[in-house]
């Protein structure tokens, strides 16, 4: 196992009845399987590599020759151990009796099946005779009992497995902790899946990374990269997909890697760089045109623009498929807009202006942007509406159009464009709206946004944040664009001037800054990454609680209350987890300072709903009729559903009736609200719409319910029913505490520990659960057969070696 041949490392081995398969992994091939089995010449060992595409065959022969100098050398003990595990083999595989070995096979047939896509998960069925087989001790130890239980989630039995972690009867059930320095990849696989499932983020978190640190095989690399971006851990997500790529290149791995690098740190985005240029500019066979197009504009995105470049290059020049030369042209030409290299940008724009080019809104809006720049809006302005058209949600379509508009002297539209929804979180935009106001203004009126608009605190927070990697290209621009505060309109709008001419041409929410001249007729791109919207980047922050322990996000929270006091944001939002805590006095004091301080939309809304749940309703109806003075209800507040819950409990059904329905119709994953209107339709006499709402929080809360159900010591499905359900139905409002958020949905047990859950909770981690579950069955099979090993070889793997 040490003297493995030059270039090669190990990853593995399984034991077949025909050999032992020893599986490598070389950089420039991937990976490399070499069976060795028995030569019929007694006392020798023969040796194949299996084929692989990308293994050219001197290679192949080489990599033999190697491996048969590694028996030869320890021939007299490399034979019997060889013989051995052939016949441990042979045994475990041929199982004649029924029983645990038996129920093990019908399960790893099912695992089998359902990696390939050929079928569902585990059947029920064949994990029940699994659990019936299983030696009565081996539910007493704690590694058998949590495979079981991964089973068992494997094939939708959620109560079996809670009772398996728990024991039948009431409790929260936990997933104890395990011996860091002795746990296996598979041993913190399971943790993590089932830690998750039951909404212990901390923990599924901690056993998750312990799996990253001892991922090896193929397989192990592709579920690590999997179970970390579930977890939100992006960093190493990225890590994991960089490194299976560069001995198993796939392009679905690749768009993994991807999807985990849009919202990744430094870690992240530094692996997805080194891949990049790891895989340099030439044509690669496994990689199609749209991925490689999609990974220069995620380069692009992250700030990484030379490699960018480069790969899009490559697709543009290489690319057999016309789309995807197409395509590339466009996202270059994107590039050079940014970097103001102005006729490149036009030319290229020019060659992408095809109506069957899937970036064709690209290129049209390049080429709005372009003659926008060069004075000639009208001409922009065209060519922009009709990249709207294509696609109308585009934040950087919408910022280059709504500067058009204003550069074109349409006021008013840009006004209109600047409110559509879904237009909120554009960085820009904010910006663009201090020139807006500044026109209004010289016209002699507002550009109300609503009742109220007292947030100078978003765009000045925006150019201060802009100002300090300026500060390093241009000192003077940086200094202007710092406001104090007795800074005047004019001064406002100046900086503002000045932060869209640093921007260069980039419109998007990915900002970037030009320097000097980059010696191909632009000027050189340096990232602005640390730049937000304030209240996005408190919601980010707040976030964040889905991969990191509630204490770091608050003190996230407080930084950014501290650098940033004048912006509200950061109290509100770390005021929201106090009520998803049940801390509602502490709540209501950090929402009141708020509310008295700035009038600021979130704080009556926390403010009336902490009153709420301090049995303080007449005081929380008062604030809401305070706030409707300064602010128009938005249908997606949570105020209706907070307003809703107050009037059940007072038995105004109707009042309740059309606050629960705006609320879930305004946001439908804002469950709290489901489960209020489940309520109050069933008091209301109204069964068929009782049963609707019922069905919603039955499938989407399943983990949630189940939790409770067990707490309270019911049984979730005769708990479930229409005439019993209030029981179970206000004990989950209860755990919920404070929370009725649309996003992240938390209950608090009884040791005060916040469970944490997601939209498609179960489902997410089920999907997990069943794509590792072959590694729980070698564990039980380990319970037949305890002198045999079991190793994991990637992708549907399943081999056994002896443990001598």
């Amino acid at each position: 196992m040490q003297r493995w041949p030059a270039g090669l490392r190990p990853a593995g081995l399984t034991g077949r009845r025909d050999g032992v398969e020893l599986i490598y992994c070389a950089a420039s091939f991937g990976e490399v399987r070499v069976v060795a089995y028995p030569a019929r010449e007694a006392g020798r060992v023969d040796l194949r590599v299996v084929p692989n595409p990308r293994l050219p065959e001197a290679v192949a022969r080489r990599l033999s020759a190697g491996v048969g100098r590694v028996f030869a050398h320890s021939r007299a003990d490399a034979l019997p151990w060889l013989r051995r595990v052939l016949a441990r083999c042979e045994a475990f595989e041929e199982a004649a009796e029924p029983g645990l070995d038996a129920a093990l096979a019908r399960c790893a047939e099912a695992a089998t099946r359902a990696r390939s896509d050929e079928g569902p998960s585990l059947p029920a069925a064949a994990v029940d005779a699994l659990a019936t087989r299983l030696p009565e001790a081996a539910r007493d130890e704690l590694e058998p009992r949590l495979a079981l239980a991964h089973l068992q989630l494997c094939a939708g039995q959620l109560q079996g497995a809670l009772d398996t972690l728990g024991g039948p009867g009431q409790g929260w059930p936990d997933v104890p902790a395990a011996d860091a320095s002795a746990e296996s990849p598979r041993a913190a696989a399971r943790r993590a899946v089932l830690a998750g499932t039951l909404g212990l983020r901390d923990a599924a978190i901690d056993h998750a990374r312990r799996f990253a640190a001892l991922a090896r095989t193929t397989g192990e690399l592709e579920f690590g990269g999997r179970l970390c971006a579930h977890l939100g851990l992006r960093d190493e997500a990225c890590q994991q997909y960089a490194a299976l790529i560069r001995v198993a290149p796939r392009p679905r791995h690749l768009a993994a890697l991807l999807r985990a690098a849009e919202e990744a740190d430094a870690d992240g985005r530094q692996a997805l760089a080194e891949l990049a240029e790891h895989l340099g500019d030439d044509p690669l066979p496994w990689l199609p045109a749209d991925l490689r197009v999609r990974l220069g504009r995620t380069l692009m995105e992250l700030g990484a623009y030379p490699l960018a470049e480069l790969q899009l290059r490559a697709c543009a020049a290489t690319s057999p498929d016309a789309a995807g030369k197409a395509s590339a042209t466009a996202t270059l030409a994107r590039a050079r807009l940014w970097a103001l290299d102005l006729d490149a940008a036009e030319t290229l724009a020019n060659e992408a202006d095809d109506p069957n080019n899937p970036e064709h809104a690209t290129a049209l809006m390049v080429l709005g942007a372009v003659a926008c720049l060069r004075g000639e809006p009208a001409r922009g302005l065209d060519a922009l509406e009709r990249a709207h058209r294509l696609r109308g949600d585009d934040l950087e379509i919408r910022n280059w159009r709504v500067e058009a508009l204003l550069r074109a002297g349409q006021p008013d539209a840009a006004q209109a464009a600047a409110l559509e929804e879904g237009y909120r979180s554009a960085i820009v935009r904010q910006l663009l709206r201090v020139r807006l106001a500044a026109i209004h203004a010289a016209r002699g009126h507002a550009a109300p946004e609503g009742p109220r608009d007292d947030t100078d605190y978003i765009h000045r927070t925006i150019l201060r944040q802009l100002a300090q990697p300026l500060a390093a290209l241009d000192a003077d621009a940086a200094e202007a664009m710092t406001l104090g505060p007795e800074a005047s309109d004019a001064d406002t709008l100046a900086a503002v001037e000045l932060a869209l001419r640093a921007l260069g041409g980039n419109r998007s929410n990915h900002l970037s800054l030009v320097g000097e001249s980059d010696g191909r007729g632009g000027r050189s791109l340096h990232p602005a990454r640390e730049v937000w919207s304030p209240r996005a980047r408190a919601s980010e922050l707040q976030h964040r609680l889905l991969f990191e322990p509630l204490a770091t996000v608050r003190e996230r929270l407080a930084e950014l209350v501290a650098t940033y006091p004048g912006v509200p944001y950061g109290e509100t939002y770390s005021a929201e987890l106090l009520l998803w805590e049940g801390r509602y006095a502490e709540a209501l004091e950090v929402f009141e300072a708020v509310w008295q301080r700035t009038h600021q939309r979130w704080s009556y809304v926390g403010s009336a709903a902490a009153l709420h749940f301090l049995d303080r309703d007449d005081e929380a109806l008062a604030r809401w009729e305070e706030a409707a003075t300064v602010h128009a209800f938005l249908p997606e507040e949570a105020t209706h559903a907070y307003r809703s819950e107050i009037w059940r409990k007072r038995g105004a059904l109707e009042a309740a009736l059309e606050a629960a329905s705006l609320a879930v119709e305004a946001t439908n994953t804002r469950f709290g609200a489901w489960i209020n209107l489940a309520l109050i339709e069933r008091r209301r006499g109204d069964r068929g719409a009782a049963e609707a709402a019922l069905e919603v929080v039955r499938d989407n809360l399943q983990v949630q319910l189940a939790l409770v159900a067990r707490a309270e010591g019911l049984t979730v499905d005769d708990a479930l029913e229409l005439e019993s359900a209030p029981v179970l139905l206000e004990a989950l409002l209860r755990a919920m505490r404070g929370n009725r958020s649309s996003g992240v949905q938390t209950l608090v047990d009884d040791r005060g520990v916040l469970r944490i859950f997601t939209q498609r909770h179960l489902e997410g981690w089920t999907e997990l659960a069943s794509w590792c579950s072959e590694w729980s069955i070698h564990t039980l099979a380990l319970l037949e057969h305890p002198s045999i090993g079991v190793v994991d070889v990637g992708q549907g793997g399943r081999g056994v070696v002896h443990d001598g």
